[in-house]
């Protein structure tokens, strides 16, 4: 893996060497008078083009870049990193979720150079935004999530986060990012929803769905009326 320093060093060190052939060449000439031409097919000048050439090869490098903060690198519809594509058009950037890095490959100058652009970018974020996550029975993530994300839509609006709920083996995981405060009172808040749920007991009763709509009343007025009295949920399940 290629880092900054490395292609620095490379590029310092063939400047050196080219800068030691040509004061040889030069001395040459002033201690006999006379021109001092490089032969095409001189040796010197042979290593001098690897030398060069492999300078400039294609590198690749790593930036470490938390998966959550990929989004916001890439920014909406892609306008944050196609600003730095387009200052570096031979760079090839690539996001790399699992590992949690920004692999770039191309020239070693324009790496580089993309490579701070990146860098910056992620302190920023790091600096004004962070993330966390809990994981739930899924029998209580319909719940904390709340009628049509009442609950999840109420968070949200207070804390000023956003919220990505996803199945990881038998349990839900609830992933959610944004300012530092509004991370922790989101937190604070899916805790004691979490804290409340499990304490409630959930019980199915088979009802013949041609008596659905006797217990749901008119606009839903008696299944109301029955969540009102004993402060329960009760959900049917879709006609189908």
């Amino acid at each position: 893996m290629a880092t900054r320093q490395s292609m620095e060093k490379a590029m310092h060190h063939t400047q050196q060497i080219t800068e030691q052939r040509c004061h040889r060449v030069s001395s040459q000439q002033s201690s006999t008078n006379t021109p001092a031409f490089w032969d095409p097919q001189d040796k010197l000048r042979q290593a001098l083009t690897v030398k060069c050439a492999k300078a400039s090869k294609v590198v690749k490098a790593y930036v470490e870049a938390p998966t959550w903060s990929h989004k916001f690198v890439i920014g909406c519809k892609g306008v944050n990193i196609r600003q730095i594509t387009q200052d570096h058009p031979k760079v090839h950037v690539e996001f790399q979720g699992q590992q949690g890095s920004i692999k770039l490959e191309g020239p070693p100058e324009e790496v580089v150079a993309a490579i701070e652009k990146l860098e910056f970018m992620i302190a920023e974020l790091q600096r004004k935004l962070c993330f966390d996550q809990i994981t739930v029975n899924p029998m209580l993530c319909k719940h904390i999530i709340g009628r049509n994300g009442s609950n999840i839509s109420r968070i949200r609006n207070d804390t000023g986060v956003s919220f990505n709920i996803t199945e990881v083996g038998h349990r839900s995981l609830i992933h959610f990012e944004g300012s530092p405060d509004g991370v922790s009172r989101a937190r604070k808040d899916l805790e004691e929803l979490v804290a409340k749920f499990e304490k409630e007991t959930e019980r199915r009763i088979i009802i013949d769905r041609r008596f659905h709509g006797v217990f749901i009343g008119t606009k839903g007025v008696k299944i109301k009326e029955i969540r009102d009295k004993f402060n329960v949920r009760i959900s049917f399940p879709n006609p189908g």
